[in-house]
């Protein structure tokens, strides 16, 4: 059987290494590592996450088992490779770990019966760290040199770029699946309630406004986007007995209104792409002295996205026409909103306000509507 000799160059080897990295499409990390492994004579090449005080081997190739190590399984940071690497004890290569007084000591290298290892931190694009690309051996290995490390750095770039790949795409899903929930819950609601689903996208371009002048990141935008999206969504639950009554609630009638945003909550908790929001859900009618429901939050205690929307909820509602009144003028609701600073509504939502409504293109939130239903 005719077999190709291997190259021998090492340069040559760590050339073609990196060129079937790059143009892997089928677990490429896994690939850099035996690549890695098998060039540089190492029993066993991983990745570790050291996000925190722990490390994770989020992959490993080779031997494995004769190290006691296990991929998914966390061990303290503190004392192993991995965190002296980071630490600075080490630079990236120990060529004879039993002989080497950095790392001799370490109850890792006896228990794991190291003799050498190389590796290199994995950097994101943000310049965090987000763990370790390793190599270790039984034995040791002299023939180890520093081009021997940048070559391991090489790799462990191109394997940041993997898993940041990773992470977009996983992001991507995660907000494909809460925009499809998300779509999902509206169109129930909109099913019993036209105007709340038509109410719910007019506080959304006000509340993504003042969140933008409040300078929130962009996380804290889209949270504010998907809470003022739902915040009626616990209106599902209530009784059509209540929701479509004609005429004025009675006193326990409002009760059984009032534990909308519990039902709503609790309603997104069960489901993992929008359980984060519902905290802020069932936050939204707090007030900022504490009156509000249905836990009495005050202040800061109530989540930011909940505060702006509560704003923006009520700037809507008195700006549109009910059938028991005409819209207030605009100057006449933040008048309201201004008068009840402090004791109804976050001082700092309130005064950002005007401004994000001067901000934004004429008609986009100042647009009169007839609604159909008061029970906000």
């Amino acid at each position: 059987m005719h077999t190709t000799p291997p190259p021998t160059d090492a340069a040559d080897v760590r050339l073609r290494a990196v060129a079937e990295l790059a143009t892997a499409t089928s677990s490429p990390i896994s690939r850099a590592l035996d690549a890695v492994r098998l060039l540089l004579g190492m029993d066993m090449a991983y990745v570790a996450d050291t996000r925190g005080a722990q490390r994770e081997l989020v992959a490993v190739t080779g031997e494995a088992a004769s190290f006691g190590a296990h991929a998914d399984r966390s061990v303290a940071l503190a004392g192993t490779y991995c965190g002296e690497l980071l630490a600075g004890t080490i630079d990236g290569l120990v060529t004879d770990a039993r002989r080497d007084p950095r790392v001799s000591r370490l109850a890792s290298t006896r228990r794991a019966d190291i003799g050498a290892f190389i590796g290199q931190p994995i950097k994101l694009w943000d310049g965090t760290v987000f763990g370790v690309m390793g190599c270790v051996s039984h034995d040791a290995r002299p023939h180890l040199d520093e081009r021997d490390v940048q070559f391991v750095a090489l790799i462990a770039r191109l394997i940041a770029g993997q898993l940041e790949q990773q992470q977009l795409a996983e992001q991507h899903e995660r907000t494909r699946m809460t925009t499809e929930l998300v779509r999902t819950l509206l169109a129930a609601l909109a099913a019993r309630d036209g105007y709340t689903s038509d109410h719910s996208y007019g506080v959304v371009k006000l509340a993504l406004a003042v969140g933008r002048m409040l300078d929130l990141t962009s996380e804290e935008l889209i949270e504010v986007e998907q809470v003022a999206l739902l915040h009626d969504i616990g209106k599902i639950g209530m009784p059509d007995r209540i929701l479509q009554k004609p005429g004025p609630l009675s006193e326990d009638e409002w009760s059984v209104m009032r534990t909308h945003p519990v039902v709503g909550a609790d309603l997104v908790s069960r489901m993992d792409a929008l359980a984060h929001l519902a905290p802020a859900i069932r936050a939204e009618h707090e007030r900022w002295d504490g009156t509000g429901y249905p836990d009495g939050l005050t202040t800061e205690a109530i989540p930011t996205s909940s505060r702006i929307v509560f704003v923006c909820d009520a700037l809507h509602a008195m700006t549109s026409d009910r059938p028991y009144r005409t819209a207030m003028s605009y100057g006449a609701a933040i008048t309201e909103l201004q008068r009840n600073s402090g004791t109804q509504f976050s001082p700092a939502v309130v005064a950002a306000t005007p401004r994000s409504i001067a901000a934004m293109h004429p008609g986009d939130f100042l647009r009169t509507q007839t609604v159909t239903d008061p029970r906000q």
